[in-house]
């Protein structure tokens, strides 16, 4: 009995050893994979800020100047992701849509939390003679306009709170996109391995 006890014993300890192995490994796999997204990620979103930099530097009114800022801003970005995405892919043998997708919508969504993050010292600290003339805009609406009192004091107090709103709509709207675009993008870096097959 005490041999075949001790058999056991044995036996468990070599069973759990490569089991913990694998998941020591799992755990070190997933936090490089998003500590890559959020390298990719800040990658990413330096292309947005960029160009918003750019923009309010320039001044400029022209409909053509913004066209071109906002082409070399959407196509910079999805030409970008999809680099990001095919050279993730290229380090596995294989990975499924659903694998590269995420991996996409993980740097979208670290991307998203940098450009808001900027947005937000854009309107407070860096340019906030931007946020003055949102202000400015609101008050001459609210002069021209007939509101009652109640719905001026709800506009101040939207206007005293525009930048961190602005935050939370400019998540949510860049990782709408970000999941569209890594959706679209995931079908062409997904790869097999054809010995698995």
């Amino acid at each position: 009995i005490f041999i075949f006890v001790q058999v056991c014993k044995d036996k468990h300890f070599y069973l759990s050893l490569p089991h913990k192995q694998i998941i020591k490994q799992t755990m070190e796999y997933s936090q490089g994979k998003w500590s890559s997204a959020a390298k990719n990620g800040l990658i990413l979103a330096s292309i947005t800020i960029g160009v918003s930099l750019i923009s309010s530097l320039l001044h400029s009114s022209s409909f053509i100047v913004g066209a071109l800022l906002w082409i070399v801003k959407t196509g910079g970005s999805i030409w970008l992701l999809h680099r990001i995405m095919k050279e993730y892919s290229a380090l596995k043998e294989s990975i499924t849509y659903g694998e590269s997708f995420k991996y996409g919508f993980a740097v979208t969504l670290f991307s998203s939390l940098v450009i808001s993050a900027y947005l937000f010292l854009s309107l407070t600290v860096i340019f906030p003679s931007e946020m003055e003339k949102v202000t400015e805009a609101m008050q001459m609406v609210m002069a021209n306009g007939n509101y009652t009192t109640e719905e001026e004091s709800a506009m101040e107090r939207l206007m005293g709170r525009l930048p961190q709103y602005s935050v939370i709509v400019n998540i949510i709207y860049l990782s709408i996109l970000g999941a569209i675009a890594s959706a679209v993008i995931a079908s062409f870096t997904k790869r097999t391995n054809p010995f698995e097959e």
